[in-house]
Formats: C-alpha cells, structure tokens, sequence
C-alpha cells in the first residue's frame, strides 16, 4: 500500500453504488501517488462488485506504468482503514478485483506504483465500479452466510485463490432445483430438525409417522425420513459429520437463513450407519445401499471409508472373495437400477496405485460409480486427500490451514448450526449436489453417462494429472450447460492413414490424458461449427511487443497448418478479411512464451519468435516447437506434465516433455485426438 503520508492522495467522491448499476470515473494518478475514490453501498443486502483499473481510452490494454488497485472499507467514526481486496499485477496490466460489499463506506484506491516508461507524467486511467455483469451472468443466493462458502464462490476471502470454486454461482443461472431427486446420505445420521435442512429432507409417503406400524411393508418401521442401521431405528443421532455433509449437497438455498447446498431445493434421504460410533459395519453399509435402492434413491452419497496400505483391489478380493463380492454385486445393482453412487476417495495421503481405499476403490470397476479427490481453495490437491489415476474427479473438500479455509456448511443444532470441515468428505458431497442438479436437467441420463458428462465437463487442472484422471475438477456450470443434450457415443473419426479410428482404440497416449477441450471449443463456436478455420498473419497490434513475422516463419505456420488439415476432420482457410478465427503474429523474444488474446477480430496467437527477418537461418527446433504445441494445445491438445517422469516422448506425442530425443512434430495420436475432440462438441 502507498505510504499516505509522504504521498498525498486526491480524493474523488461518486456517491451511492447501487445494485445492477456501472459507474466510471475518469481520472490521472501522479508518479508516485493515488487517487481515492469514495462510494457507499446502502440497503441490507449484500453487493456483488468487480471493479476495473485500465488506461483511458483502452479499455483493458497495459498501461506505460504499474498501476495498483484497493478496495479498502472505512470503519467507525475515525474511518480506520480496512484492506479487502487489491489487485497489484507486475508490470503495466490493467488491473481488476471481485469483491462482496456489506452495507458501508469504501475507497477504490488506484496507486501509481513504478515509473516504467522513463517518463513522470501523470498516468490517465478509467476506475469501472461494476455491479451489474457480474448479476447477469450469475445467480446468488440470499443466505447470509453464503459469503463463507468460498467453494461456491472463491472471492480469495478463505486466503486462496480467486475463482477456485466449482462455477456454481454462473451454473444457478440454469438450475437451483432438483426437488424430484432423491439423496441418500449414509454416514452418519443427520439433524432432520436443522431449520437449513428440514424442508429439503425426503419423506416416505407411503409411511405414516410414528404409529408403530411398516405401513409401506418395507421391513422398516416408521422410516419416514430414512433409517438407523445400528439402533434399528427411524431416528437418526444428530451427527455433525453426517449433518455437514447433508448441507453441501442440499442446504436451502435462497432462504435468508444459514448456507447454501449446491442444490437449493432436493430430497435428502438419511441412513445412518454409524449412530454416535466411529465406525460402520460392512452389513449396515450393504443394507443401507439396499434400503436407498429399494426406497427410490437416485444418488447414494459415501463420505466414508478406510485405506488399506500396500493393497490392491485384486488383493481384497483373494484374500476376502465373499465380502468382495457382496460390495461388487450391491453397487452394480445400484446401478443397474438408475442410481448414482458418489464416494470419498480417503484422507491419507495414499496413491491408489499401492493403497486401496474402500469402498471408493470400486469405481475403478464400476461405470456410474464414482470417486472423489479434494482440492484446497486454490484448486491444489489438498495435504491430506488420496489420490491417483484411478479417482474420477476432484472437488473442494478445504485445507486444515485455517478455519476460513475449510468447507462451511450445516451443523446440528446442539453445534451451533454452522461451521467448517475438511476431507475428502467434504468434496464428494459437492459433486452429489452437482450430480442432483445434472439429473434434474436431464432425468434420462444413466449413472454411467452421468460419470461421463461429468469428466468431459470437467476442467483439465494441469496441477492435478496423476492426482485424478486426466486433471478432473468439477465444473458445474459447464456439466449443466451439457446436461439437456449430452449423449455419451463411440465417436469415429478418420486416422492419419484414413482408415477409422474408434473411440477406445489403443492410442500411445490415452486420450482423457492428451485431450484439452477449452480454447478448441470457443474455435467450433467461433467458426460456425463447421470445422471451417479461418486463419490471418498479423504484423501489428497481436501483442503489445508484436514485431514482424518473418517469410520462413510463416511458411512453417502454412505447412504446418496443412498438415493438421490433411490429417484431420478440420480445414484451415487463409482469411482476406480483417476478421478471422486465428490472428497469427510475433512479438519480441525477450517476452518469453507466446502472447494469447482474445478480440473481436479473433483469437490472436503472437510468439516470441527469434529475430531473423531475412530468414539467413533456420527456424530454431525450439521454436518449432513452441508453435506446435501451442497449436495442438489450441485445437484440443493437453501439454503433458513433467510429472508424468517422461513416460511419453516425442514419439507418442507432440505434447510430451522430452529432452532426450529430437522433435518431430505431431503424431497419429495427436491427430486422432484432435478428431475426437471436435466431434464431441
């Protein structure tokens, strides 16, 4: 922060911010100062503001020097200063923070913090107090501590990362209710008087409460919300765990009381399994997944389990074949009966490959059965989690560093309603809400197509390979968005030969592994989906270093792109026009890697070719490298990561760390996964 006292600030004053509403203030910093801008946010529900610093007259370009920006609140009548958020990139980028303001006073402070452009004139910038975007494209709940729950909404206010979240404020834009789907939750038994759950539980119509009587002949007496394996009863122990985890998936949402679920509206069906105990039975677990089956279930939630070390699936099932088999015959029937089975993959920091963690290690077996990893909020795997490449996905599931930092949810009554837990727990409840939300969307989906959806929706975290399949992190805005029209298919597409290549067939590299859909996919809508690009070279305004393109480079760029045209389902066109999908250009070498933007004349690649404009040399290897991955990672190709310890070489793919064997370019593979990609738009 800029030391006010040797630095006078200007003071600017705008008055009320209100809900749905931009305001712009145009102004200049001084070399080594600040402007404040005071504003008010009035009325008691909270505002939802991103707010912009970029240069006057370019809106979102670099400015010549550093700029930094503060949100900060003014408390009590000395108007103390409280930072809330700032946003102090390197260098000259614009600036821009998400913040949730309460009733209050505030000061946007923009900060001149370095000269870099050699001169000291005072730096013109547009301040954008913005709380309407944000409103349009997302949808939040009125529960007063919804503010807690940054794996809904990561604001960095748990000290993580921005964003981090599941997207689920942008995915409550098309679905909050899942009112016609049914949850169980075994684990332990949930508090069915919380005022945050008593609304979303399910209810056995065909038993009437408390007359002594198995009105449904079930073989369960009174079992009007669910089920007590351990007492025989209908009464669940109000157990914290149990309770916690019932609110993640279900809590009522926009009820101004409390938290959210991912499901604002749901039915959650409690059958507990550890009663005040710390451990299940395997026959109370087996019945319960039987009584969620026979009573309507359409998703079974398992926050629980255990790891055996050094043991494998295999090894269980030799050494205890009756109780295997018990486990493999009630979970395939769950499926084979339309329900979802979501389950924790283990706290123990144990790789799959040499652990076996029960029950979750049945989803490598299982289609519709799926396993859940956490990560922290900044989207790392979490300290605690287990992991490998046999776990579906990965969720929030909180850190132990801080109390802010862990999943906040329900509580039983006699706990103070509301608090914080992590685990492996904690995220597998996050993907059940998602789960609801998914079938409710889409009734006809199966358990297996429901896996599936989930892991093509998914976002690939390059931190995460060898920690979940190919990177998995939940994406529920984009897994709704699918729902309605997603029809899990064999796709087939042409090999480099021509003959057919079929989804499944034996690739070098996996294709869950190789394949990134997020920039191919804005390419299909971007070029009418006909698998038609338009491509253009650019020697001016690709990047803010963009210097000429050389004959040879752009040669290699042609040849190259016509390779991929000859090898795969996609055409490339050069444009005439100004507007193209691909703007193709260089910028300086000191900048280091490639220069991606996005504008309205295209999707702009600059990189930071070597200098040789005559072309009295060759294209370095390394630089036909960098153009080709950076291609492949832009028609839906994922750069392998180191950690895969060179199990992939150049041979396998262009994607491959490899600093061993000489760079040929793309292979059979890469080529096969980029067909299968574009054909699963």
């Amino acid at each position: 922060m800029i030391n006010m006292k040797k630095s006078k600030s200007r003071k600017i004053k705008v008055g009320s911010l209100e809900d749905f509403k931009k305001k712009t203030v145009s102004n200049s910093v001084d070399n080594l100062s600040a402007v404040d801008v005071y504003f008010r946010v009035k009325g008691r529900d909270l505002l939802y503001c991103d707010v912009y610093a970029y240069p006057k007259g370019r809106p979102y370009g670099d400015f010549n020097d550093d700029i930094g920006l503060e949100i900060i609140r003014l408390n009590g009548k000395k108007k103390s200063e409280e930072l809330i958020i700032e946003s102090d990139l390197r260098g000259g980028s614009w600036e821009n923070a998400f913040t949730i303001l309460p009733k209050g006073k505030y000061i946007a402070r923009v900060s001149h913090k370095q000269n870099l452009d050699g001169k000291k004139k005072a730096t013109r910038f547009n301040l954008e107090l913005d709380s309407k975007s944000f409103k349009e494209t997302s949808v939040v709940p009125n529960d007063p501590l919804f503010p807690n729950q940054w794996h809904l909404l990561n604001i960095g206010q748990s000290g993580g990362r921005q964003g981090a979240d599941t997207k689920a404020v942008e995915a409550w834009k098309n679905r909050t209710d899942a009112s016609n789907v049914v949850v169980a939750v075994i684990d332990g038994g949930v508090d069915v008087d919380h005022p945050d759950l008593d609304d979303n539980l399910w209810i056995n119509k065909k038993e009437k409460p408390n007359n002594g009587i198995d009105d449904d002949k079930n073989g369960y007496i009174d079992d009007v919300h669910g089920w007590n394996f351990v007492k025989k009863t209908p009464d669940p122990h109000k157990d914290m765990h149990g309770t916690h985890v019932a609110g993640i998936i279900g809590a009522e949402g926009d009820n101004k009381i409390g938290v959210s679920g991912i499901a604002w509206d749901t039915q959650l069906m409690t059958l507990d399994v550890f009663d005040k105990g710390k451990t299940y039975s395997d026959d109370n677990l087996i019945e319960a997944v039987e009584y969620a089956i026979d009573n309507g279930a359409d998703i079974i939630n398992m926050s629980l389990g255990y790891t055996i070390p050094h043991a494998s699936l295999d090894l269980y099932k030799r050494a205890k074949p009756e109780m295997y088999k018990r486990y493999l015959n009630v979970f395939s029937r769950a499926i084979k009966n339309g329900v979802t089975i979501v389950a924790a993959a283990g706290n123990d920091d144990a790789e799959d490959n040499s652990n076996l963690s029960l029950p979750s290690a049945f989803s490598s077996e299982i289609d519709g059965f799926i396993s859940v990893a956490a990560v922290d909020h900044s989207q790392f795997i979490t300290d605690y989690s287990n992991y490998g490449g046999e776990i579906t996905i990965a969720a929030p599931g909180g850190s132990t560093d801080s109390k802010k930092s862990m999943v906040f949810s329900t509580l039983p009554l006699a706990d103070q309603l509301y608090g914080g837990m992590p685990g492996t727990s904690m995220a597998a409840p996050v993907v059940s809400g998602a789960v609801a939300l998914v079938l409710a969307e889409n009734k006809k989906l199966t358990p297996s197509g429901i896996e599936a959806l989930l892991k093509h929706a998914a976002y690939k975290e390059t931190f995460l390979k060898g920690y979940v399949q190919s990177g998995n992190l939940l994406d529920l805005d984009k897994s709704l968005q699918k729902a309605k029209g997603f029809k899990p298919k064999r796709v087939k597409n042409k090999n480099q030969d021509g003959s057919q290549l079929i989804t499944g067939q034996k690739l070098s590299v996996p294709y869950d592994e190789l394949a990134y859909t997020n920039i191919a996919e804005r390419l299909w809508k971007n070029s009418g989906k006909d698998k038609v690009i338009s491509y253009r070279f650019s020697n001016k305004k690709t990047s803010s270093n963009s210097t000429l393109l050389s004959p040879c480079q752009k040669r290699f760029i042609t040849k190259l792109l016509e390779k991929i045209d000859n090898n795969t389902s996609l055409l490339f066109k050069e444009a005439k026009r100004k507007k193209s999908d691909f703007i193709i250009g260089a910028q300086n070498s000191k900048s280091g890697e490639l220069s991606l933007s996005e504008t309205s004349k295209g999707i702009s690649f600059s990189w930071p070719f070597d200098s040789n404009p005559k072309c009295k040399k060759p294209i370095s290897s390394w630089d036909k490298r960098a153009v080709t991955q950076d291609l492949g990672w832009a028609l839906g190709l994922q750069t392998l990561d180191e950690k895969s310890e060179f199990k992939y070489t150049f041979t396998d793919s262009a994607m491959a760390w490899d600093y061993e064997n000489d760079f040929n370019g793309f292979t059979s593979t890469d080529y096969a996964v980029i067909n299968q990609v574009w054909s699963s738009f």
